[in-house]
C-alpha cells in the first residue's frame, strides 16, 4: 500500500465522517479518518499512528 493510497483513503473516510481503527491484542495501533490526531501524519493526512512498534510488528 503505498502513501498516497493511504492519504485518499483516510480523507474520504474523514470527509464520508467515518473513522477506521486498526487493533492488534486489544490496543489501536493505528486510526484513520475523521478521528484521527496528534500525529506527525495527522499533520499531512488523517491518518494517527498510536503505536509504531505494534504497527511495525503487524505488518512484518
Amino acid at each position: 500500500m503505498s502513501i498516497s493510497l493511504l492519504r485518499e483513503i483516510a480523507e474520504e473516510l474523514e470527509e464520508s465522517g467515518y473513522t477506521v481503527e486498526v487493533v492488534h491484542r486489544g490496543k489501536v495501533v493505528l486510526r484513520a479518518g475523521r478521528d484521527a490526531r496528534g500525529s506527525l501524519l495527522g499533520r499531512v493526512m488523517p491518518v494517527e499512528v498510536r503505536d509504531p512498534g505494534a504497527l511495525l510488528k503487524l505488518l512484518l
